[in-house]
């Protein structure tokens, strides 16, 4: 039997590739000043309108 990955993968505009939902998470979470933003890359939080365009993203609240 195949060992299966145990988070669920999907494309992030933020990030511009594949993340594992926990990340999308995380992202959702700072976004919603619900974490600390050191839960997520210093990349992600330089982003001018990170929370908008997470907001909008199709995936928001699927993690």
């Amino acid at each position: 039997m195949p060992v299966r990955d145990k988070y669920m993968h999907w494309y992030c505009p933020l990030y511009k590739k594949e993340i594992e939902d926990i990340e999308c998470l995380d992202v959702q979470d700072v976004a919603d000043k619900i974490r600390k933003p050191v839960a997520v890359p210093k990349e992600i939080l330089d982003i001018p309108d990170f929370k908008s365009v997470c907001d909008k993203c199709e995936h928001r609240d699927l993690g």
